[in-house]
């Protein structure tokens, strides 16, 4: 679940110390009272020498400027104790925030794009969209598709897996894991593609072909950042998780692109000498505006344990409608986030639907890899909420 600091108990209203001056002045009120009595209740023979009335006055004021004090400090020790667990309270939630995991390793095939390591590189530089217009049904569309866009569904998915799991990086990470730890594989397809009994056993036959290790596989239509949040709320949920997304259609579609993507993430309870970067728990908000905005960008930021100052891109999968786009609108515009770069990967390779999150990870976790600077990941591919991750 997500870590709010902003409902953390207020800090105890602390008591005021005792006046001086009010003090000041009940002593001498004491003091003209008792020289008062002094003066009407005995003669000039018996009655009391005035230092003596002083130290009288003295043990009189003393006695209730202890009880007074005495209460202060009742208040100043309960303030004490409410502030102490409170910051006690704080640093859990801080702790349970800065959790992360470890991306070891990744691997991407994109129909338009042959070397997809450097892909950050080409996005930044990029002056116009990679798709390529062609003709379909009379009319010039920008789209992206695998050259077996004919074939059954079914080769096409193993199409796809084959030309991952064989990415050398990725296979030597996932056959260097340890036979003690327990290798999840999660299969993300969509919702316009439905498997049936039948398919899911010879994709399990494929996967135990590239494996070779025990694993359990799930099939999911859509993986969101609720994933990495309740996989940070409990680091023994999972051990490692190959996250396969697969985007594919059967006919060409306007500015969008097929993928497929491949991460193999870990918990980060083990250590590992090579890996691409950390995911930090992700930040949504439901009710964008500048003050929600703000609020989630530092939240997000303080969870990777780094400045504003020390992240330089801000990678962004916009809605396909520009002017509803907020970040697009209104980041420039903001003092303390104005020095971003934005940048808009769906403007250069295309929306990729289900997979359009973890694509914007792949690319700035490569970029994290290669320059070692903390990168912002921003989702507004769904009207209803907005995404921040960062990486480092």
């Amino acid at each position: 679940m997500p870590v709010d600091l902003r409902s953390l108990p207020d800090r105890a209203a602390r008591p005021a110390l005792p006046s001086i001056k009010r003090w000041g002045t009940f002593f001498v009120s004491i003091f003209l009272l008792l020289n008062l009595v002094n003066h009407l209740l005995y003669s000039n023979s018996d009655s009391k020498p005035t230092l003596y009335l002083f130290f009288l006055t003295l043990a009189v004021w003393g006695c209730f400027y202890t009880i007074r004090y005495f209460i202060y400090l009742l208040g100043k020790w309960r303030a004490d104790g409410w502030d102490n667990e409170r910051e006690k309270d704080k640093r859990n939630r801080i702790a349970l925030g800065q959790r992360k995991i470890t991306l070891l390793s990744q691997s991407l095939v994109l129909p338009h794009v042959i070397h997809c390591s450097d892909l950050s590189t080409q996005i930044l530089e990029a002056k116009k969209t990679h798709l390529l217009p062609s003709e379909y049904n009379d009319r010039s569309i920008y789209s992206a598709h695998f050259f077996d866009i004919r074939a059954p569904l079914l080769n096409r998915i193993i199409n796809r897996l084959n030309q991952l799991l064989n990415t050398s990086t990725l296979s030597a990470h996932i056959h260097q894991l340890s036979e003690q730890r327990e290798l999840t594989v999660i299969l993300s397809l969509g919702q316009n593609i439905q498997l049936s009994e039948t398919d899911k056993q010879h994709l399990h036959e494929q996967f135990v072909t590239h494996l070779v290790r025990p694993f359990k596989i799930h099939y999911q239509q859509n993986v969101d950042s609720l994933f990495i949040d309740s996989w940070l709320d409990n680091l023994r949920q999972y051990d490692t998780v190959l996250l396969i997304n697969l985007y594919l259609f059967d006919t060409p579609i306007n500015h969008q692109s097929e993928v497929a993507l491949a991460q193999l993430f870990s918990s980060s309870l083990e250590t590992h000498h090579t890996f691409t970067a950390y995911l930090h728990r992700p930040e949504v908000i439901t009710d964008i505006n500048e003050n929600s905005f703000n609020e989630k960008l530092e939240a997000a930021i303080l969870w990777a344990k780094t400045s504003s100052t020390k992240i330089k891109h801000l990678w962004l999968t916009a809605p396909r409608e520009k002017e509803r786009s907020y970040v697009i609108n209104n980041v420039p515009l903001l003092t303390h986030y104005s020095h971003f770069k934005l940048v808009d990967i769906n403007q250069v390779i295309g929306h990729t639907g289900h997979s359009t999150l973890w694509l914007n990870i792949f690319i700035s976790a490569t970029h994290c890899d290669k320059h070692r600077e903390s990168q912002l990941v921003i989702d507004e591919q769904d009207s209803s909420y907005t995404t921040l991750i960062a990486l480092s």
